[in-house]
């Protein structure tokens, strides 16, 4: 007999902290922007000009302790996603996160599935990524 346990994590686990960890995720920010990315477009574009990731050694690794990934865009939009791992339903699923969006809220819109955004201080949102069949 054979036995398989597919460990996930819980929802709890897959959302941003961002009230406690405002400091990591601000010095992430500067990092990037630091990177000197042209990023003075006005539209908002839904592909990103570079990905970041723990193995590339761009920004501090105590950012990726929530997250996956950064996506850096044309426009100055940052996106900061937490794993995968808040499957609802065969049929919906639920990804947090995190956006510095000078240009505003249609930014995030046209790049993700954003559903139940948040305004945190400055140009910082909360959101979720929802991804379904129907859509």
């Amino acid at each position: 007999m054979i036995s398989i346990t597919i460990l996930g994590c819980s929802s709890e686990s897959c959302k941003i902290d961002y009230k406690t960890k405002s400091t990591v995720y601000n010095n992430s920010l500067d990092e990037i922007l630091n990177l000197g990315l042209e990023s003075s477009s006005n539209e908002p574009y839904n592909g990103a000009v570079l990905i970041i990731t723990k193995e590339k050694n761009i920004v501090s690794e105590n950012v990726f302790d929530e997250i996956d990934f950064i996506e850096c865009h044309e426009d100055g939009t940052i996106i900061f996603q937490a794993p995968n791992c808040d499957l609802e339903t065969d049929f919906r699923d639920v990804v947090y996160c995190l956006a510095y969006a000078p240009k505003g809220i249609e930014h995030i819109k046209r790049k993700k599935k954003a559903d139940d955004i948040k305004q945190l201080e400055n140009h910082w949102y909360l959101f979720k990524d929802i991804s379904s069949i129907a859509n």
